[in-house]
């Protein structure tokens, strides 16, 4: 019996900008006392236009086929090692981007905009606990 010659498939999957900066956006906020930036009110009318969300304000990625490069735009709650977080930041970034998209994040970059007091921090960035 003659063995069936099997068809190459062209095939191509690839990952919009917005799609990184939003697993990335939700990993940093795991992170206790790292918030990825709030958006002004600019941002915000930029955003509708675009589609962005709130998940992806102050991230920036650049996408290619098997590798990501990321820069982060953070604020930090007063008190938190800054340092400690920012590795914790990157392990976790790294982490949902290859499990989600395969993809490698060759680069990571954070810059903390801002530092605010612990009620102010908590009062912006509320997140339920239950």
């Amino acid at each position: 019996m003659a063995k069936a010659k099997e068809t190459e498939v062209n095939k191509s999957l690839t990952y919009d900008d917005q799609v990184i900066k939003k697993i990335v956006g939700l990993a940093t906020a795991e992170v206790d006392g790292i918030q990825p930036l709030n958006s002004s009110f600019m941002e915000n009318v930029t955003d509708k236009i675009t589609g962005a969300d709130e998940n992806t304000v102050g991230i920036d990625a650049e996408v290619g086929q098997k590798q990501v490069a990321l820069d982060l735009n953070v604020v930090c709650r007063y008190g938190v090692d800054v340092a400690k977080a920012f590795d914790e930041v990157v392990k976790k970034a790294t982490e949902a981007v290859k499990k989600m998209t395969g993809l490698d994040v060759i680069e990571l970059n954070m810059h903390v905009e801002n530092i605010l007091g612990e009620d102010e921090f908590n009062e912006r960035y509320k997140k339920e606990k239950e």
